[in-house]
């Protein structure tokens, strides 16, 4: 099996999961382990079998959401897998992020001014407006314009439309000037996504 069929498989189980969690119960393995318990005499022998039918009767989540951690990201990009596609089919924001998917920069964004003679940030990206508010829907911390141009690409313009569109139907709510900023110029504007 080649690394993009193992990918996909991992990925094809979380989502099979997500929306039928008794897709992952191995009826063979559960079948083997009742009749471990049937066979032994030894109590304790008895106990761990048990334990164990209990166990593969409600499926090895964790198992199957490591695997979707370690594939998600790199088989997304290969497919081009918009962050929001994931969300439509139940992938929870917050594993979007533990798999690196979708991310939020303003918490690791540095506080001092780009050094002279550092690389200048690429050209953006085409990116849509609904790209970009897909990916703000999935943040958490509070935000900068340039931290969704860091994330998920777009022109300055395009990001600033999104965001006050979101802003205007209600979906984030503009916090006020960055109160870390030390670098020239004004404070770029904090935004928060508004949850339920």
């Amino acid at each position: 099996m080649s690394e993009d069929d193992v990918a996909e498989l991992a990925i094809r189980r979380y989502l099979q999961w997500l929306s039928d969690p008794a897709s992952i119960v191995d009826t063979e393995a559960i079948d083997a382990a009742e009749a471990v318990v049937r066979d032994t005499t030894d109590v304790i022998a008895k106990l761990k079998a048990l334990s164990r039918v209990e166990q593969l009767r409600s499926g090895d989540s964790t198992a199957v959401r490591a695997a979707f951690l370690d594939h998600a990201k790199a088989w997304g990009d290969a497919n081009q897998i918009s962050p929001a596609s994931w969300i439509r089919l139940g992938v929870p924001p917050e594993v979007l992020r533990e798999a690196g998917v979708t991310g939020n920069r303003a918490t690791v964004r540095p506080s001092a001014p780009r050094p002279a003679g550092s690389t200048p940030r690429p050209k953006a990206a085409g990116v849509s407006i609904g790209q970009i508010s897909a990916h703000v829907a999935t943040l958490t911390e509070p935000f900068v314009l340039t931290d969704l141009a860091d994330s998920v690409g777009g022109s300055p313009m395009t990001v600033r439309k999104a965001v006050e569109q979101l802003v205007a139907d209600r979906k984030v709510r503009r916090l006020g000037p960055d109160p870390t900023h030390n670098g020239r110029g004004r404070a770029p504007i904090r935004y928060q996504t508004i949850t339920g």
